[in-house]
């Protein structure tokens, strides 16, 4: 998604791929950032019911639409 929104706003698919990737790439490569999420979550928690409520594939596309109307 983050790669996507940058290419449109005329950013090279490549380095924006690139830019993104660097910015987690701490993150480390055994985790997902599923996992890394669930982590720092308290099961049936605020943390996880908002992410699992607003965090969904149809609510980023409309926050893409909100965000950049074009």
């Amino acid at each position: 998604m983050l790669t996507s929104w940058a290419t449109v706003h005329g950013i090279a698919s490549a380095d924006a791929d690139d830019y993104i990737h660097g910015l987690f790439q701490g993150v480390g490569s055994a985790l997902s950032l599923q996992q890394l999420a669930a982590d720092h979550e308290t099961p049936n928690g605020s943390n996880e019911r908002i992410r699992s409520t607003w965090f969904t594939p149809a609510s980023t596309l409309q926050g893409h639409r909100i965000n950049d109307p074009q």
